[in-house]
C-alpha cells in the first residue's frame, strides 16, 4: 500500500519496525519500499535498500532493480542507473524492456546518447523491443 502511494516514509517506518522486532524485511517488503521511493523521487533511500538487501543476504530481483532503476532514471541520475543496470548483469538477472527504457530515458534526459544507443543495441542483441 505504501509503494502505490509513494509514501517512502512510510515504507521506511515499516521496515524500521520489522527490524526493531528482529523481522529481516524480505524482497517483497523491500521491494515494495523501492517502489515507494520510485514514486516519491527519492533516489538516495531506493539506493541505500539496495545495498541493505546486499548486507543482509536478501536476494535482489529483476523488480528490485526495475524499481531502483526508475527512481534513478526520474531523478536524472543516469551514472547510478547505469551501475545498477551492471549489478543486474553481474548478478545473472536479465533486464527487460522496463529496465532498459528506464536506463535509456535517464542516459537521454541528460545528454548521454553514447550510452542510450548502447542500451538499445543491447536490446536489439536480445531481441527485446522498446
Amino acid at each position: 500500500a505504501c509503494a502505490k502511494g509513494g509514501q517512502w516514509q512510510q515504507a521506511h517506518g515499516f521496515l524500521d519496525v520489522m527490524r526493531s522486532q528482529y523481522i529481516l524485511p524480505d524482497v517483497i517488503a523491500l521491494n515494495a519500499a523501492i517502489s515507494a521511493c520510485e514514486k516519491s523521487e527519492r533516489w538516495q533511500h531506493a539506493l541505500e535498500l539496495v545495498d541493505l538487501m546486499q548486507k543482509h543476504h536478501v536476494v535482489a530481483n529483476v523488480i528490485t532493480y526495475n524499481a531502483a532503476i526508475g527512481t534513478c532514471a526520474k531523478c536524472g541520475r543516469w551514472q547510478q542507473t547505469l551501475q545498477l543496470l551492471e549489478a543486474m548483469q553481474t548478478n545473472k538477472l536479465l533486464s527487460t524492456v522496463v529496465t532498459c527504457s528506464a536506463a535509456i530515458s535517464a542516459c537521454a534526459n541528460t545528454s548521454k546518447w553514447q550510452h542510450a544507443l548502447g542500451i538499445l543495441g543491447s536490446m536489439r542483441m536480445r531481441e527485446l523491443v522498446p
